[in-house]
């Protein structure tokens, strides 16, 4: 089992993301997890309603049967509505 993050909630973030796969038959090395800004995806702009942090882009060369996509919010630094449904959006 595999497992990658972007990192830990700090002065800067109020999200972090982590993943865990188990690879088979492919290149474990090109596992990644890295955060995404609008300098490499002009479509991830921060301003965005609804964006509370940065995107991330998850890659590996191969296949794999499942994977358990984790995300963390500080809920100290920014109280978010009852109304509040988390998405994820692929692209």
């Amino acid at each position: 089992m595999l497992e990658k993050s972007t990192g830990n909630i700090g002065a800067g973030t109020m999200v972090a993301a982590s993943v865990k796969m188990e690879v088979k038959n492919g290149l474990t090395d090109s596992f990644e997890i890295d955060e995404v800004d609008s300098f490499d995806d002009p479509y991830s702009l921060p301003f965005w309603m609804g964006y509370i942090g940065p995107g991330c882009c998850i890659s590996v060369e191969g296949e794999f049967d499942k994977a358990e996509l984790t995300f963390l919010y500080d809920a100290s630094k920014r109280k978010l509505s009852d109304k509040f449904v988390p998405r994820i959006c692929a692209s």
